[in-house]
């Protein structure tokens, strides 16, 4: 079941990033590929999966560097306090 789940999920993050066109495709499709034999570890010789796992690897290491040097760019909601919720100093 989970050799099922893990791909199926995969591809459906890497599709909703790629939709959304905010995130670099490069790492991405290295996210996807990597997953791949990593998802039928079973099913592939060592070498093939060695090779997944350092290519899934890459692509995550690539994204997360991506969302650090992008997070300066990233507005929070400004949520006003509600009365209740504010300090009143006393």
């Amino acid at each position: 079941m989970a050799s099922i789940a893990f791909p199926l999920g995969t591809l459906a993050f890497v599709a909703a990033m790629v939709r959304g066109g905010e995130i670099p495709t490069a790492p991405l499709v290295l996210y996807a590929v990597g997953a791949v034999p990593v998802a039928f570890r079973a099913f592939v010789p060592e070498a093939a999966l060695d090779l997944g796992l350092v290519t899934l690897a890459v692509g995550i290491g690539w994204l997360a560097i991506w969302l650090f040097n992008s997070s300066r760019r990233i507005e929070t909601w400004a949520t006003p306090m509600t009365p209740a919720l504010q300090h009143t100093g006393a």
